[in-house]
């Protein structure tokens, strides 16, 4: 009876998963059955199609430097574990165990990382990460932590496992 109610503020919809997520959605009405029928549907069907994101979209935008500093750490981030797998989002490029370690958002001259470990999780004797819990943001975590330069991967690489250990 509630497909034919009009003045309920909702739509009945039917969900259909595929392989490769894709999925269906099927829109479903009413044609006013008879009394002492049972309703019957029409439908409308719509696809989605989960858009597909790629490291190399990614480093399309660095300058020479910040690719050679992000496949260094990349090479690191992936050693920590067999199962730390590379998963390009639209904004980021996420470092996944169990869940999201660390994100980075490559940036002309500089990788933001976003740290996935909530305030005062992190041992950060100094201080040279973010507090973005605050912030809007598009990665995973409390923390953010810019690096410019090659010297800087080893004590970033102490705060990724903290995330590692965490989140793994």
């Amino acid at each position: 009876e509630a497909i034919d109610a009009p003045e309920l503020p909702f739509e009945l919809w039917r969900i259909s998963r595929y392989e490769k997520d894709t999925i269906s959605l099927e829109k479903l009405n009413s044609s006013n059955p008879e009394e002492g029928s049972l309703p019957k549907f029409h439908s409308k069907t719509m696809s989605y199609i989960r858009q597909t994101y790629t490291e190399e979209q990614h480093l399309a935008k660095p300058d020479k430097e910040i690719k050679e500093l992000y496949r260094e750490l990349k090479k690191c981030i992936l050693s920590l574990g067999e199962e730390v797998k590379l998963d390009p989002q639209k904004y980021y490029l996420a470092f996944k165990a169990a869940t999201n370690i660390v994100d980075l958002e490559l940036q002309k001259s500089a990788i933001r990382c976003y740290i996935n470990l909530s305030i005062g999780e992190l041992k950060d004797p100094e201080k040279k990460a973010g507090d973005v819990s605050n912030k809007g943001h598009r990665g995973n975590g409390d923390y953010d932590f810019i690096i410019k330069e090659k010297n800087e991967i080893n004590y970033l690489m102490n705060i990724i496992s903290q995330s590692y250990a965490r989140n793994s």
